[in-house]
């Protein structure tokens, strides 16, 4: 737990997130750039690990042993993190830190995953999907649990919700989800969206009109395999175009294909390299098959590229189609070879989908909008509890 002092604002949170608040791991950046914002405006009280996870769990089964066979940690089974009992165990810990801190006022979780003493003041909670929705696509995890598990793992999760006075969602599409199977009342959820990993950059780059990228760490998930027979398709219309993978090496070596590797954000030369390809390309192409709000497409439209994905999710929300993008039919592979070749074929329109994409960022996908969305809540939260 690290201390900050805040001002005399008349609102502050004290931040809750799975792993370190400030680390770029924990919640794909999201957390440690919304910490970033309110240290800034002074805003930040304290903030508090939730993975208070330890060798003695493993006793009642909260650890998967496998990996030690590799030579690597044991990690947390997602069956036991989204139990009651976890959510029970890890509320109790985070509780008594939060006794001994003497900690009061407004929590702020990035995640539904504790439960904080009402005694201690309201609790906000931020999430960019539902258990429910993960389900539905097989993914992180969820897709491998029986029924039961999974049916426990949203009730769960449903109680922690019903336990938060707020809840921010990351996009409509979360909130949707919340009201619809989660039965969460309209008016207890505030769309708030996100915040770039990237600074805007106002100096102009030459682009490679027929360099597109694709950044994803996982290559499955995010659409990778598909990507690659949209851009043979792309390749066969247009013999110089270019593909840029950014992520874990697919082991593909075509013509055409550029592996740039990981790119860890945490150095400075990386990310200027990872800032660069973004500058440099004609368009990012995420065509995921599941992505709660991707944070990769709010860093290309900072930086003013077009980005080209599958209409899925909360795409439509992150992504004008034909103004700051394009959208392809979900799961199409030759209506996404169309879209990007349209693009390619028109650097005026790349041009114009570029002043677009970067005018939207400024005015919707901002850590300030951010903070002010959560504070407006907040603020008016204790006011009325005040009264």
């Amino acid at each position: 737990m690290n201390v900050i002092t805040s001002s005399n604002s008349d609102w502050s949170v004290s931040l809750l997130a799975w792993g370190d608040p400030a680390s770029l791991k924990t919640f794909s950046g999201y957390s440690a750039q919304l910490r970033a914002q309110l240290k800034a405006q002074n805003l930040l009280r304290r903030e508090y690990n939730i993975n208070t996870v330890g060798a003695t769990d493993a006793l009642v089964g909260a650890l998967s042993l496998v990996p030690l066979l590799s030579g690597r940690r044991p990690t947390v089974r997602r069956e036991w993190l989204w139990s009651r009992s976890a959510i029970g165990t890890l509320s109790r810990r985070l509780n008594r830190k939060i006794e001994l801190a003497g900690d009061r006022g407004a929590f702020l979780e990035v995640g539904t995953l504790a439960r904080v003493d009402k005694r201690f003041g309201p609790q906000f909670q931020i999430t960019d999907m539902t258990v429910f929705q993960a389900r539905e696509a097989g993914q992180f995890g969820f897709g491998h649990m029986s029924a039961g598990t999974v049916a426990q793992a949203i009730q769960a999760q449903r109680e922690t919700l019903e336990h938060a006075c707020h809840i921010f969602a990351m996009s409509q599409w979360t909130a949707e989800s919340l009201v619809s199977h989660y039965g969460t009342p309209e008016n207890k959820i505030t769309v708030v969206y996100t915040g770039p990993n990237m600074d805007p950059q106002d100096e102009v780059v030459q682009r490679r009109p027929h360099q597109i990228l694709f950044v994803g760490y996982d290559w499955n998930r995010k659409g990778g395999p598909l990507l690659l027979d949209a851009f043979r398709l792309v390749r066969h219309a247009m013999p110089d175009a270019e593909l840029v993978i950014v992520g874990p090496d697919p082991e593909v070596r075509e013509d055409g294909i550029r592996i740039a590797g990981t790119l860890d954000r945490r150095d400075p030369s990386q990310f200027a390299k990872l800032k660069r390809l973004y500058r440099e390309s004609a368009c990012l192409c995420l065509p995921s098959c599941f992505d709660p709000f991707p944070i990769a497409i709010v860093d290309a439209m900072t930086l003013g590229t077009p980005v080209v994905a599958f209409d899925n999710g909360s795409r439509r929300e992150a992504i004008l189609d034909g103004r700051t993008g394009l959208l392809a039919r979900n799961g199409d592979v030759v209506d996404l070879s169309r879209a990007l070749e349209k693009l390619l074929a028109s650097p005026d329109l790349q041009v114009v989908m570029s002043q677009e994409a970067r005018s939207r960022a400024r005015d919707l996908f901002t850590w300030e909008r951010v903070v002010e969305r959560i504070g407006t809540t907040i603020r008016r939260h204790l006011d009325e509890s005040a009264r």
